[in-house]
């Protein structure tokens, strides 16, 4: 199962602004949620030790998540097919594998935003000519 866990076509979606853990806040008070009076509408994201190594937020993790994949397939990896095809996007490849990651502009975690992105209807709908 780990061996053609490189080989499926798996499309990211990670909003730019998924960056703020609200359980953080009371620890630390310069946080930038305090700054943005909305942006702790969003989560219940765990802070225990095991969880906060993985990453202080959301997008945090994400990244170690694609640091993870392209360090355990990128040496093993025998059928890459380059980059992403879609244009003018923030789409990039995890090496290793047939698998891409789009940051999604003005997104934080919220389903409804981020499946009205431009970036949404271009992975589920290939309507890729919308995206700035």
């Amino acid at each position: 199962m780990v061996r053609l866990f490189p080989h499926r076509f798996i499309d990211y979606l990670v909003g730019l602004n998924d960056s703020i853990n609200c359980n953080l806040i009371s620890k630390s008070p310069n946080n930038i949620a305090t700054v943005h009076t909305n942006a702790c509408n969003d989560n219940e994201l765990a802070t225990y030790c095991q969880a906060m190594l993985q990453g202080e937020n959301r997008f945090d993790r994400f990244i170690k998540w694609k640091q993870y994949l392209e360090d355990m397939f990128d040496p093993l990896f025998v059928n890459d097919t380059g980059l992403n095809s879609r244009p003018n996007m923030y789409s990039f490849k995890i090496r290793g594998t047939n698998s891409a990651y789009y940051l999604v502009k003005n997104v934080s975690h919220d389903a409804v935003q981020m499946l009205r992105s431009k970036a949404a209807k271009c992975v589920v709908f290939g309507h890729c000519d919308v995206i700035d």
